[in-house]
């Protein structure tokens, strides 16, 4: 658990699922937000569009902002 009260174990769930679309072909890529009592996960995973090379970005997380 971190400070905010995330779950690092259901963060890492959700990454699982969200990186299994983007394997499938679903999606090109996709950004989750996830927000609780001041703490931010931001996930970015695969590709801005099909066929683009130009990857969405990486996880970052940030800590209470008070």
């Amino acid at each position: 658990m971190t400070r905010g009260g995330l779950s690092t174990e259901r963060l890492g769930r959700m990454h699982d699922v969200m990186t299994g679309h983007v394997e499938r072909g679903t999606l090109p890529g996709l950004v989750t937000l996830v927000a609780r009592r001041g703490e931010v996960h931001v996930d970015a995973i695969g590709t801005k569009a099909l066929g683009e090379r130009d990857r969405c970005g990486g996880t970052r997380s940030s800590g209470s902002r008070r």
